[in-house]
């Protein structure tokens, strides 16, 4: 059987939640197909937030042939074949998905079959374009950014699905729990659907739902833009003088189990600030130790007391340790992004 996720993938605008701005009635994309105007296009923006929806929704609205094309997996002698049926069509769409991993002289490849309009590619990536994507691409594409998708977004969209599905109701307690421990990511909220609805009726509370539903999704991968703009975001917190982000910032990259990257991250503070010794080389001892709990419990005096060092202004430490930790995932603050400039000095 099909995942519900694949099941209910939405067939028609009216049924993407979160992207009014793009397919809603005055949205850009809507315009566009309304007019039977149709242009190359760039859609970026997290995972499960409906780019792959709207690029198979595009294509199937217009007479047209259309191919997928992976850029992670899939060859160059496949985008060829592709490249061989537009010159026969004369105009096809190519869906690529991953563009951001597709090399230099592949996306070189293309860009005469753009330039004629022979090829009409809408890309998918979750990284940003301006620094992912070669700039001959990104100069004959439209570029335009999905909305992270809200809590109320997944509510609304569980709601719609249990009905459709003809599932057994969910208390709101639960609806509101699934939401925030999958990020607000749409098709990890409906995986989790899936799992509940697997529940007897009198086993459907929050406490089955807990130990059923496991970890929380934390939206931190281990190589791409986001692991490092936490590591950013947790510098220039202490930098700050800001202890209780740079101890949310903290728990967030501990999810990643990459100690010796946050203790070298750490340890170049002391050389920044001239901060006490003696507490990093406590810190780094510990790493080395086979009890996990030094380890953190040092990190976060390290972090902390890096914090106060930068400035001696009075804070209060109050629950960002234990609310990283738990089920509430920020959006990252623009200043504090590894994008963002960062100070000469503070």
């Amino acid at each position: 059987m099909k995942p519900l996720a694949y099941r209910i993938r939405p067939k028609v605008f009216e049924d993407i939640v979160g992207q009014d701005h793009l397919v809603g009635p005055t949205g850009v994309i809507r315009k566009m197909m309304d007019a039977n105007q149709l242009c190359s296009m760039i859609l970026y923006g997290p995972a499960g937030c409906g780019k792959t929806s709207i690029a198979e929704i595009i294509a199937s609205h217009y007479a047209l042939n259309s191919y997928s094309y992976n850029a992670s997996c899939d060859t160059k002698a496949k985008l060829k074949e592709i490249a061989e049926a537009a010159k026969l069509y004369q105009n096809v769409i190519l869906i690529i998905d991953e563009i951001h991993r597709m090399k230099k002289d592949v996306q070189d490849f293309l860009l005469p079959f753009v330039e004629s309009g022979a090829l009409t590619i809408v890309g998918l990536t979750t990284e940003n374009p301006y620094r992912a994507i070669n700039p001959a691409i990104r100069s004959r594409t439209h570029i335009y950014r999905l909305n992270e998708i809200t809590k109320d977004d997944i509510i609304l969209l569980l709601k719609k699905t249990i009905e459709k599905e003809n599932m057994l109701p969910i208390t709101e307690d639960i609806l509101n729990y699934i939401a925030i421990v999958s990020s607000c990511e749409i098709r990890s909220s409906l995986n989790m659907l899936e799992i509940i609805n697997m529940l007897e009726q009198d086993e459907r509370d929050l406490d089955h739902v807990k130990a059923l539903v496991g970890k929380k999704s934390f939206a931190i991968d281990g190589e791409g833009e986001s692991y490092y703009d936490i590591a950013s975001a947790m510098i220039k917190s202490i930098r700050g003088s800001d202890p209780n982000a740079a101890l949310h910032y903290l728990a967030r990259l501990l999810q990643s189990e990459d100690i010796e990257f946050i203790a070298r991250r750490l340890m170049i503070l002391k050389c920044l600030f001239s901060i006490s010794f003696t507490l990093f080389i406590s810190c780094w001892a510990s790493f080395t130790c086979s009890i996990p709990l030094f380890r953190f419990t040092d990190m976060k005096a390290s972090a902390f007391w890096a914090a106060m060092a930068a400035s001696c202004g009075l804070v209060y430490v109050s629950a960002s340790w234990c609310s990283s930790l738990g089920v509430v995932n920020w959006k990252m603050p623009m200043h504090n992004s590894a994008t963002a400039a960062a100070p000469l000095s503070q």
